[in-house]
């Protein structure tokens, strides 16, 4: 292996030179201390203190060269490939980019290297950093985007690596059917040789001059058979290990759909190439070996191939490289077929674990746990030592539970969630919203392997129903919190630079949206938008690093959320997930409810449910009911009959929703029995997670202030002085007569807005009115925080769009409906009438008690189970606000005037929300028997 690496580095810097059609560059004329910058290039990789050599290195590049120079760009990448902390890596990668796309060709010594293998390697490496922070879909939008350089590059290796990548993350993202596609696609070009690197030939390479003593002839034509020989071998190396790439990928996709049957063969294939590639590897280390005898040999080189050969060695006992199609075949009973694929201790352990002889594979995970030892020893192969334990600890982990030692197993699941808690302090602090969402799916899987062994622990008798409570209360809504402290802390910056960033995200966000309003399929369009996107999130990172961190996991016991409940109430814990039985069969969606009621020493387990037709089926079924004001017997059954068994003798239930229960209201679901709906047995109260009753609220500062939108001017010209531009995002959505959906008008708004008006004035609320085209995105955005804001007018939620979640959910005020469209220039001066949930998370509402959304579809959004809906109603949450009533389909307009009529004539007696809340319904059934008509509105956060 190490020859072979030797002659792929060789040919790979004689390629810097010679790769055909890359550009010239530009010969720099001015005097650079070259004999500096090539004394720390070739001291850097020996550097002990890696992070202060870089930190000398990329002063010195600083001080002697710029953007345009290739030596800015190499350095760069050189030294993202030599240093450890990610967050440096990628920015030392994005500039390093950022060079090239605005500078190449670079200024040189006189000579280039920069070449397209290079050039397509930074971006190759800015990727694989991507996939290790499990950030899948911005790393999939980062290779679409730069799909056609690396596609098309001119370097094989780079474009094999594309195919490779971007079938990983797909891979990773468990969009499994595309990622199967692109290795097939890989496959193809493999088998016809369109990813073969093309080498010049021994007589193109080593030429012969007539004038030659004729002993010298002979042994350059040695060296030309020689040479062609090695290329031979080399070309079969590349093409079988290619093979296996794809093979190997292909064989884990199908593994992780749980289809062992189509996976089998794939992986049987890739363990017979395996073979022939650990043949390669024995035969370049034996010819390794040999090249040691030599003296002219260093020894320190000598002493670190001796130690890379012992550490390959070792690795071999311990890779467990056949593990998928070793359980592959026990999941098809084909036994001795797995029995020929387990070759080392890893595979061997599982062989015996999954026949049932759980001490013969304890004693082969003993075995392996030793040689990862002695693998720390090697300072090449330590690390590898590390992951390959993280990597294995659940296949040991399942053995223990097999093995019926549940309560081992749990403490292995601890470490491996408390090693991925320690990742995710490390990395929320600088990340995004939307990074942080992926960053969290990894953190979830682990959580869910470890509430499932907490729940197997409890079904054997071993109750761990405290503990598994402890963990949701600390973990629910974790983004939600972690975002909303990041938001407040933005409102307090002073600092100047900083609030110039921010300003300059708010613009970027606003040239995104005139790019999004363009019709779709304009190539220069797409890249703007990948282009813009990209930034913000720099930006947004650059930001996040000025904040003051916070300790995002703070430990949470179940008592002090008891110790919150007035008389009469519960807590009720809703937990979703997908269940494992650790024999690596496909996990069951299963629904749990975790209740607590004052004075009780333990809290309540139960299950709700177990399947998918809990999320599919039934849920078109209740929907569709609601929709058709069918009769409906089954609803109340499925999604609330076991938890109103633990609700007995509670007047007011607080419920911390997740999964399907954030688009089912469960005050609207008919007892069959009874013909009660769940509104007249008990009070129902939403919260986003448990902790939310742990905060003290702040004083009302501007609780008697009312802002009230409604009956905008929909059609009227956008032009006008009262819709300057304050930032703004649009989508056109079909209208439906007589519902807040579309944008047809809505005259009920009008009534609305002026009954809740009159209230609040004889209630001495201080009361602010935008109807008409006042009713628009400038007005709305210049608000401070008003003690209740009530939005009346459409609202939409995009099921279809791929787009960014927080674009999808928008309310539509005056002006959207213009005929006249907007042009991208004309985005920088005026509103276009729609307010997505992105610019509602940029509003001013941090003493906002309550806003209230009258329209369509407000409560959806996309869902995240343990995290909640990502929609306008987290959107204000986000900009402050406490308390948001959103609804869950269209509405009626008619109706929905009798309910907020209701309401507000009820919180501006009271001011209390979830009595006003109840009263509405209550009120608005009266009149609307149907739950279609009071039913759609959601309340989440309350008093």
């Amino acid at each position: 292996m190490l020859l072979v690496r030797f002659l792929l580095i060789v040919i790979f810097l004689a390629g810097t030179v010679t790769t055909k059609g890359q550009q010239e560059g530009r010969a720099r004329t001015r005097a650079v201390d070259y004999a500096e910058y090539d004394r720390l290039l070739g001291s850097f990789s020996y550097a002990k203190d890696k992070a202060k050599a870089a930190t000398q290195f990329l002063a010195f590049v600083g001080k002697n060269f710029t953007a345009v120079d290739e030596e800015y760009f190499y350095v760069r990448y050189l030294l993202a490939t030599q240093l450890t902390d990610n967050l440096t890596k990628v920015e030392l990668l994005q500039q390093a980019i950022d060079a090239y796309e605005k500078n190449y060709p670079f200024f040189n010594r006189g000579y280039s290297t920069v070449n397209p293998a290079l050039i397509g390697q930074v971006y190759i490496s800015l990727s694989r950093i991507f996939m290790a922070q499990h950030l899948y879909s911005k790393n999939l939008a980062f290779l679409e985007r730069n799909r056609a350089l690396l596609e098309k590059s001119s370097d094989p290796y780079v474009r094999r690596d594309f195919y490779m990548l971007m079938g990983e993350v797909l891979l990773q993202a468990e969009r499994y059917e595309e990622s199967i596609e692109v290795f097939f696609k890989l496959k193809q070009l493999t088998d016809a040789g369109d990813l073969d690197q093309k080498y010049p030939s021994g007589a193109e390479t080593f030429k012969i001059d007539a004038d030659w003593p004729e002993e010298t002839k002979r042994q350059i034509e040695k060296a030309r058979v020689r040479y062609d020989s090695t290329m031979k071998a080399m070309g079969e190396f590349l093409q079988l290990q290619q093979r296996f790439f794809y093979n190997d990928v292909l064989a884990r996709a199908y593994f992780k759909m749980y289809n062992y049957e189509s996976c089998l063969p794939y992986a049987q294939q890739t363990a017979d190439e395996r073979e022939l590639l650990n043949a390669y590897y024995r035969q370049s280390f034996e010819e390794s070996k040999k090249l040691l005898n030599n003296t002219w040999i260093a020894d320190s080189i000598k002493l670190q191939t001796l130690q890379s050969i012992e550490g390959y060695e070792l690795m071999q006992q311990v890779a467990g490289q056949n593990l998928v199609p070793v359980i592959s075949a026990m999941k098809l009973k084909r036994s001795s077929q797995a029995q020929q694929l387990a070759k080392d201790f890893m595979e061997r352990a599982m062989y015996h674990q999954l026949n049932n002889n759980y001490e013969l594979a304890e004693a082969e995970y003993n075995k392996f746990f030793k040689v990862l030892e002695q693998m720390k020893a090697n300072r090449w192969y330590a690390a590898s030592s590390d992951n390959l334990k993280a990597a294995y600890a659940p296949h040991y982990l399942n053995l223990k539970v097999k093995a019926n030692q549940v309560t081992s197993a749990l403490g292995q699941a601890q470490a491996i969630v408390a090693a991925e808690e320690q990742k995710l302090v490390r990395n929320f602090q600088y990340f995004t919203e939307n990074e942080k969402r992926e960053f969290f799916k990894n953190y979830t899987n682990e959580l869910e392997r470890y509430y499932s062994l907490l729940l197997l622990l409890t079904e054997k008798g071993n109750d761990q129903v405290e503990t598994l409570l402890n963990k949701i209360l600390q973990t629910k809504g974790l983004i939600l919190d972690a975002t909303r402290e990041q938001e407040r802390q933005l409102r307090k910056i002073k600092d100047n630079v900083t609030l110039a960033q921010i300003a300059q995200i708010k613009r970027l966000r606003d040239k995104l949206s005139a790019f999004y309003q363009q019709p779709p399929g304009n190539p220069a369009t797409v890249d703007s938008i990948n282009r813009i996107s990209v930034r913000i999130g720099d930006l947004e990172r650059a930001v996040n690093l000025k904040l003051v961190a916070v300790n995002i996991l703070k430990p949470i016991r179940w008592q002090d959320v008891q110790a919150r409940l007035k008389q009469g109430e519960v807590y009720l814990e809703i937990l979703r997930l997908q269940r494992d039985n650790f024999e690596y069969d496909k996990p069951k969606v299963q629904y749990w409810g975790i209740v607590i009621k004052p004075g009780e020493r333990k809290p309540a387990l139960f299950q709700i449910s177990e399947g998918e037709a809990f999320e599919s089926r039934s849920l078109r079924n209740y929907q569709n009911r609601v929709r058709t004001q069918s009769e409906d017997n089954d609803s109340y059954n499925l999604y609330w009959k076991k938890i109103s068994d633990y609700l007995q003798g509670a007047t007011s239930a607080i419920v911390s929703a997740d999964g399907v229960y954030h688009i089912v209201n469960p005050v609207s679901l008919q007892n069959p029995a009874t013909q009660k709906y769940v509104i007249d047995e008990i009070e129902v109260k939403r919260i986003s997670a448990g902790r939310d009753l742990l905060v003290s609220a702040s004083a009302d500062v501007a609780a008697k202030t009312i802002v009230l939108v409604g009956n905008p001017r929909f059609e009227m010209s956008r032009k006008q002085a009262g819709n300057v531009y304050r930032g703004n995002e649009t989508v056109a959505v079909e209208a439906s007569e007589g519902m807040r959906a579309g944008i047809a008008e809505l005259p009920g708004t009008k009534i609305e807005v002026e009954l809740i008006g009159a209230k609040a004035i004889s209630g001495g609320f201080q009361l602010k009115m935008l109807t008409g085209p006042d009713a628009n995105e400038s007005n709305v955005k210049g608000l401070k925080s008003p003690g209740v804001l009530h939005l009346a007018t459409h609202g939409q939620f995009d099921q279809l769009s791929k787009g960014d979640t927080y674009l999808k959910s928008k309310l539509v005020l005056a002006g959207a409906a213009d005929a006249e469209p907007l042009s991208v220039s004309d985005y920088a001066r005026y509103e276009d009438g729609w307010l997505t949930a992105y610019e509602v998370t940029q509003l001013d509402l941090p003493n906002t008690r309550l806003v209230v959304l009258s329209a369509c579809e407000t409560g959806l959004g996309e869902i995240q189970s343990g995290e909640g809906v990502w929609g306008l109603q987290r959107a204000f949450q986000l900009a402050g606000a406490r308390a948001v009533m959103g609804s869950l389909w269209k509405i009626s307009d008619e109706a929905t005037v009798t309910f907020m009529e209701a309401f507000y004539e009820k919180y501006l007696k009271t001011k209390n929300i979830s009595q006003a809340y109840q009263h509405a319904m209550l009120t608005t059934r009266q009149q609307y028997p149907q739950p279609y008509y009071w039913g759609a509105f959601t309340l989440v956060g309350a008093n």
